[in-house]
């Protein structure tokens, strides 16, 4: 059910939506530019975050996306990262509205049994949504723009006791910085 209720406000009119800017980031909070080049996207992570050279891309199967990570980026104190992901439509024909069927995924699976919350994004004129949920002891900030042919998922994950007020800074100035390559 709440699911259904959330989809169904996700998926309205993202005018209602908070709208984040580069303009409105503090380049202070923010690391080099980073482009991802797949996406036709270019963003900043956060200072003191490091993109892992190590991690090998993962693919996933969900609902008939598939979610590919292109880069995670790494708290240099080792707690919480942000991994950049890929997501396309892996089956069957292609929806209308490929963010809309995607977020009822999401909505389904992480809906059910925790603390979910939602806002409509727009992103530097890009189309978002924005998922924040506390999954266990982590709380995930899922952000997901429709840009090009890809949705681009960017999710924030951190230790939900060391969660704070300059964490939350510095996420909202990376997010505002998400944009197409000029």
């Amino acid at each position: 059910m709440l699911a259904a209720v959330l989809m169904t406000r996700c998926a309205g009119d993202v005018s209602n939506g908070e709208v984040l800017s580069a303009r409105d980031a503090d380049s202070a909070l923010l690391g080099e530019a980073r482009a991802l080049e797949r996406f036709g996207l270019v963003f900043r992570a956060p200072k003191d975050w490091t993109l892992s050279a190590e991690t090998a891309p993962v693919e996933t199967e969900l609902s008939g996306f598939t979610v590919k990570s292109e880069n995670i980026f790494m708290r240099d104190d080792g707690i919480g990262f942000c991994m950049v992901s890929g997501v396309r439509r892996s089956d069957g024909p292609t929806d209308p509205d490929p963010l809309k069927a995607y977020l009822d995924i999401i909505a389904e699976r992480f809906g059910g049994g925790g603390d979910v919350s939602y806002k409509n994004l727009r992103i530097n004129g890009l189309t978002g949504v924005m998922f924040r949920m506390t999954v266990k002891d982590s709380i995930i900030y899922k952000f997901i723009v429709d840009a090009n042919a890809w949705l681009v998922q960017f999710d924030f994950v951190f230790p939900a006791d060391e969660f704070n007020d300059s964490l939350l800074k510095k996420m909202r100035s990376s997010v505002s910085t998400i944009q197409e390559v000029s």
